[in-house]
């Protein structure tokens, strides 16, 4: 609602609403110069719709992820966005690889985090069906952290045995706090954990 607006000052620049609606009109009234009301209304209705926009929440910059561990992408969007891509980059955004498109428009998704190490990474989400015009990058880069460097050490005794014996593994030794245990030979055995042990992945 405007009042007070001068008859002669047209045209009057007016701030569109954030509102969804597919039957708008506009109204104006008024007096003439004898004092007589007059008025007038749109000819047809017309549209408005709500501006539809992305915004990341998460990752946003500066954060540290290990590789292959899960994180949620999160975002949130005005307007109507049925479904969104997701891309990530390890340069900074110069370039982008696709991480799932077409995905329903929910604010979060899982990403299982690439081994692909680096200090300038970003993600970017985009509107499936307005991809040049409605995005969000990042706001700074983050860090993916390299796995570490492990040796893979296997079991090799088909009739069982213990853990702490390095008779049991490969090369003799048994698996450390840096090293890959392996136990995929064939066959029925049992093998028994009799000592404390840290390994890297079993």
């Amino acid at each position: 609602l405007v009042t007070g607006q001068s008859a002669t000052s047209s045209p009057y620049v007016w701030t569109v609403p954030n509102v969804n609606s597919t039957n708008c009109l506009l109204a104006i009234s008024g007096v003439d110069g004898l004092g007589n009301p007059i008025s007038d209304t749109s000819n047809a209705i017309f549209t408005i719709q709500i501006q539809k926009t992305i915004t990341i929440t998460y990752p946003n910059g500066g954060e540290s992820f290990m590789a292959e561990t899960n994180e949620n992408i999160t975002w949130t969007s005005t307007g109507t966005i049925n479904t969104v891509d997701i891309y990530y980059s390890t340069d900074g955004g110069f370039a982008y690889n696709m991480i799932n498109d077409n995905i329903l428009n929910t604010g979060s998704y899982a990403w299982t985090v690439p081994n692909d190490a680096s200090i300038t990474c970003k993600v970017k989400v985009l509107d499936t069906d307005n991809q040049s015009t409605v995005l969000d990058v990042s706001d700074a880069n983050f860090t993916i952290l390299a796995l570490p460097v492990t040796n893979s050490i296997s079991w090799t005794n088909p009739l069982g045995g213990n853990w702490s014996d390095g008779a049991n593994w490969s090369g003799g030794v048994v698996p450390t706090a840096t090293d890959t245990a392996l136990i995929d030979l064939v066959g029925t055995y049992t093998v028994t954990l009799d000592a404390s042990s840290t390994i890297q992945r079993l």
